[in-house]
């Protein structure tokens, strides 16, 4: 997280590093996570007008049994389809 006053140079926020995560069900093949950290990384240097290289992507994968909706897990969803 970074933290400016207000007497900082505007010029701080174009070495700011945008910490960005996609949360996604589990069991992906790694080949969509590379190809899906490729496009976010791109979009964000992009449109926030840093290096790619200044830009974190995590990817946090969640179980089916660890996300609910309306309050009946995914697993109990899947396993009722």
């Amino acid at each position: 997280m970074l933290s400016l006053t207000a007497d900082v140079s505007a010029n701080v926020w174009s070495h700011a590093m945008p910490i960005v995560t996609v949360r996604i069900a589990e069991g992906r093949p790694v080949e969509k996570k590379r190809a899906l950290a490729k496009a976010v990384t791109e979009v964000v240097a992009e449109n926030l007008d840093v290096p790619s290289e200044r830009v974190i992507l995590i990817i946090d994968e969640s179980d089916d049994e660890d996300w609910a909706i309306g309050g009946l897990l995914h697993a109990d969803k899947l396993s009722s389809s």
